[in-house]
């Protein structure tokens, strides 16, 4: 058996990446495990060992790698990663690593050395390939290579190039303009019971999970468009065959109708469902938020450029703006994995 080596570092280079890129990919499903309540987020580590175990299903990729502690001890260590849309963003897939494989993983150690666990910043294999999380935050994978195909339409398969500036305008909720109501709801939001992933619930709505850095996936039918992320493994219809919300039923992504105005679909939605991060992190959504989005085909066929505008009177005050660019993709697969609610909850145990 090869034996596992844990080595640490003081310093914050590997807590900056993991609570970065945690927070940027996953909005907020991969901050509700609370990475700096369970692991020590001050100290970088590498463990080296073969790995024996792969859990690749949602909310939660878990890696689980044989070795020893730093006692000598043999030990299974349980490495917390990402969600699959997102290691699939960076490249990933369920046979990027093989059981067996040798492995050296770095990121921060569990703040109790005897739960045997660790967050994934990145993973060396044998052969010098180093995967990490920063990598979803970069190009698509293949972006660089020559795709000669082109859209005509918007239907395809699309991946979210990521942005810094789009991304944390709902995430650090405290940039937001908020209203009183807005600002007791942020300071009175407790992760550990208020984020509605904990039960397999999607840990955020619209606009903020069309920004995530996923692939998506836009079918366009006769009577209704339908747009779906890998993330959280969101579907969301647009009906294009009606002209108001009139008498139309809430729901976690709103009630949503769609028309042209020319090449640009503009997508109108109202009746959202009461969601506890439903405008931001500890933001919920009000009976009032509305959302308009415009989904606009590039001139070369080559990407679409996502924007939105956001108002919810009861929380938040004037609106929010931005936009952000998918870029064609139809060489990736669209894949969508439903959440397991033993894996969404396993960080309470």
């Amino acid at each position: 058996m090869t034996i596992a080596t844990l080595s640490r570092v003081k310093h914050k280079t590997w807590f900056t990446v993991v609570l970065l890129i945690g927070t940027m990919l996953s909005i907020p499903t991969f901050s509700h495990h609370l990475t700096n309540v369970r692991f020590d987020t001050e100290t970088d580590a590498s463990i080296n060992g073969v790995v024996s175990r792969l859990d690749w299903r949602n909310p939660h990729v878990y890696i689980y790698i044989d070795g020893t502690n730093e006692d000598g001890e043999q030990v299974t260590w349980e490495i917390e990663g990402p969600p699959p849309a997102a290691l699939r963003r960076a490249g990933w897939s369920r046979e990027t690593i093989g059981i067996g494989a040798s492995v050296k993983v770095n990121g921060n150690p569990g703040r109790n050395a005897a739960d045997n666990i660790f967050l994934f910043a990145s993973l060396e294999l044998d052969d010098g390939d180093i995967l990490g999380l920063e990598q979803s935050l970069a190009a698509l994978p293949g972006q660089d290579a020559a795709i000669t195909e082109r859209a005509s339409s918007l239907a395809g398969t699309w991946g979210t190039n990521f942005s810094y500036q789009a991304n944390v305008k709902l995430i650090a909720a405290s940039q937001l303009n908020l209203t009183e109501k807005g600002r007791q709801a942020l300071e009175s939001y407790v992760e550990v019971t208020d984020n509605p992933a904990l039960d397999c619930m999607p840990g955020s709505t619209p606009p903020a999970t069309m920004l995530v850095p996923d692939i998506k996936s836009i079918e366009i039918r006769d009577d209704v468009v339908l747009l779906r992320a890998e993330h959280e493994s969101i579907e969301r219809t647009i009906f294009m065959n009606r002209d108001s919300h009139a008498g139309a039923v809430e729901s976690l992504f709103g009630h949503s109708i769609g028309y042209w105005e020319g090449s640009t679909l503009v997508i109108d939605t109202t009746h959202f469902t009461p969601h506890r991060q439903g405008n931001a992190t500890g933001i919920p959504s009000g009976e009032r938020k509305h959302l308009i989005e415009r989904l606009t085909l590039n001139e070369d066929g080559s990407a679409v450029t996502y924007a939105y505008e956001l108002e919810d009177p009861e929380y938040l005050v004037g609106s929010v703006s931005d936009e952000i660019q998918w870029a064609y993709r139809p060489d990736l697969q669209f894949q969508s994995l439903e959440c397991d609610i033993e894996n969404a909850r396993k960080f309470a145990l």
